[in-house]
């Protein structure tokens, strides 16, 4: 688990803010590359299964859903049951966003949602669109390079962080004279422990670190031989997550192992920043009973677990037929 951070390093932390939305995020237009602009029969179907799933949501809102949907790269929606399994972690009920599967449609993700919460998923999942859609200027060749590092940054900070890779709120316990404190973001990145060293206590040897407390059941380094010689290492120090303050100006966080600003997990940016700031711009279009999961969704016809109505589920089974239901 990551360390605690420390909040009381007023030069470091004077621009940091509460955690609000970062509406320069939804401020951001994407001029996306033309075959990405370009419509596809594929994306047409995909759009309208979406659309239509959406019931009776207002068409105001279904076109701001779908400019999000372009800007993301048109990826491909599935729409999956409710309680089923995803595939990727296992988990039931949990959306995902996937690599490009149809060869014929090389720069169209696919976005895994569940029938019964799809535009709360939805926003969650576009977000990462937003991350790896292409960029002005980007090949097809250059973009799938990107796309492949990023991949393998994720698998690294999935084995690293596991679910502290979505970062977290902490709460601001200097409350100085008015009693005044504020929430702020983290994300994890990897750090290092404090260095220690061989020691020695009644006569056996054990780790001291360079405060000199001592670590009895930490194992210290054993001789290793060379031939004739043999060497051992007579000071170390073990990597650990520790966490860093977001700063909504920079879009970055402060390493204080490092003293530097650095880039945020994947899933804390699409999570923590870009789907905030999505929301945040839904709420202001639509009104709060439209943020995530409020009350404005509360009614939609869409939620019921059969669709439509509960009584009908001719829809869902349209969908499985069509293959966009698994």
């Amino acid at each position: 688990m990551a360390n605690g951070v420390n909040t009381s390093n007023d030069r470091v932390f004077e621009y940091l803010q509460s955690a609000e939305p970062d509406l320069t995020f939804v401020a951001d237009e994407h001029m996306l590359p033309e075959d990405i602009q370009t419509v596809t029969d594929e994306d047409r179907k995909t759009w309208k299964n979406f659309s239509d799933r959406l019931g009776s949501l207002d068409q105001f809102q279904k076109r701001h859903l779908k400019d999000l949907w372009i800007e993301g790269g048109r990826p491909t929606i599935k729409i999956e049951k409710k309680d089923s399994k995803n595939t990727a972690s296992g988990d039931k009920n949990r959306a995902w966003y996937g690599r490009w599967e149809n060869p014929k449609a090389e720069t169209r993700d696919i976005l895994h949602l569940y029938e019964h919460d799809l535009v709360a998923d939805f926003m969650g999942e576009i977000s990462h669109g937003r991350q790896y859609v292409r960029k002005p200027g980007e090949s097809v060749d250059d973009w799938k390079a990107r796309r492949n590092k990023q991949s393998e940054e994720m698998k690294k900070q999935v084995k690293d962080f596991e679910e502290d890779r979505y970062g977290g709120l902490d709460w601001d316990v200097n409350l100085g004279e008015k009693n005044e404190g504020k929430i702020k973001k983290w994300f994890p990145y990897m750090g290092t422990s404090r260095t220690y060293r061989i020691g020695k206590v009644d006569g056996k040897e054990v780790a001291v670190d360079d405060e000199g407390n001592v670590y009895p059941d930490m194992e210290v380094p054993p001789w290793e031989e060379h031939g004739s010689s043999r060497s051992r290492s007579l000071a170390w120090a073990y990597n650990q997550p520790e966490r860093a303050l977001y700063d909504p100006e920079k879009r970055k966080g402060w390493n204080e192992q490092r003293g530097e600003w650095i880039k945020p997990t994947q899933e804390f940016e699409a999570h923590k920043i870009i789907e905030d700031s999505l929301w945040g711009d839904y709420e202001s279009r639509f009104g709060k009973e439209w943020r995530e999961r409020g009350t404005g969704w509360l009614g939609m016809d869409w939620r019921s677990d059969e669709g439509y109505d509960p009584s009908n589920n001719e829809h869902i089974q349209d969908l499985i037929d069509k293959g966009l239901v698994e």
